[in-house]
């Protein structure tokens, strides 16, 4: 049985422009950089990584972070299309929403 070939990792330019969209995104959303942690998948110690992204740094090649990444935009996409006059409904979040 052929091995099943892994899908192309996206290029440095195109993980420093997934970095810039997912947090403009949840910066939008008003999430507290605890809260962009988590979604990202990073331990709370790495807000270094995340402040290196804010200024251009690419995301990490790792599978599982431009997954929650692709994931997030997703979402952010459905919300346009299901309320694509309504910004306040797509940008609004959970008041009671709290990193674990």
């Amino acid at each position: 049985m052929a091995e099943a070939e892994q899908p192309a990792l996206p290029s440095q330019e195109e993980r420093a422009q997934l970095a810039y969209m997912v947090l403009t995104l949840m910066r939008r959303w008003g999430l507290e950089d605890s809260q962009k942690l988590t979604l990202l998948g990073l331990s709370p110690r790495d807000k270094k990584a995340l402040q290196a992204h804010k200024k251009g740094r690419p995301l990490e090649p790792d599978p599982e972070t431009l997954g929650r990444t692709s994931g997030m935009l997703v979402i952010h996409q459905r919300l346009v299309d299901r309320y694509p006059d309504d910004e306040e409904q797509r940008t609004e979040v959970d008041p009671d929403f709290r990193t674990r």
